[in-house]
């Protein structure tokens, strides 16, 4: 072997142990993220995400009449997709003819968030944010969408400054039972 294979070997060698000892460093002392990539969610409980609440758009919601008024599922839909809401089905509800409620959510662990929002824009219980009446939540519901189902006691939808005021009021909702929060 001569002088300048030798030198050569020992310039990649030195190379090799910088970069490793680079990289150790980049990776031990990395400060920009805390991410975890698993879940922080006890044994046996769901993890749901609650905080950031969904833009309209990534809401997908199926709504259903149990009032006594002829087409309420249709001219709420129409409304909510003007907000800016993915309707994916309107019609009668087959289980109930009527129901007395204002308004029926039906969710799932992956639409905590959306459930939320659009309990907001019914104004449903909005001054108290722990009164889950009308509010449905179902661990075993794989769904991405929200039902919403229409009572007799629905009047209208609330204009958007008292939605945002319920937004707010509600703040970020609870982890319902079974599941526990494992926001990003």
């Amino acid at each position: 072997m001569n002088a300048a294979r030798i030198r050569a070997m020992v310039i990649v060698g030195v190379l090799l142990v910088a970069a490793v000892v680079l990289v150790k460093i980049t990776i031990s002392d990395d400060k920009q993220s805390h991410a975890s990539y698993t879940s922080s969610c006890p044994e046996g409980t769901i993890a749901v995400v609650t905080d950031p609440l969904p833009n309209y758009p990534q809401i997908n919601l199926k709504i259903y009449n149990a009032s006594a008024v002829p087409g309420q599922a249709g001219s709420v839909a129409s409304e909510l997709t003007t907000r800016g809401f993915k309707v994916a089905k309107v019609g009668p509800h087959d289980d109930k003819p009527t129901t007395a409620s204002v308004v029926d959510i039906t969710y799932g662990p992956s639409t905590v968030g959306a459930a939320w929002v659009v309990r907001a824009e019914f104004l449903l219980n909005a001054s108290d944010p722990l009164n889950m009446s009308g509010m449905h939540f179902s661990v075993t519901n794989k769904s991405n969408v929200v039902t919403v189902v229409i009572g007799t006691n629905f009047k209208q939808l609330g204009a958007k400054s008292e939605v945002n005021q319920a937004i707010a009021a509600l703040k970020t909702p609870p982890a319902p039972a079974g599941t526990c929060a494992d926001n990003p």
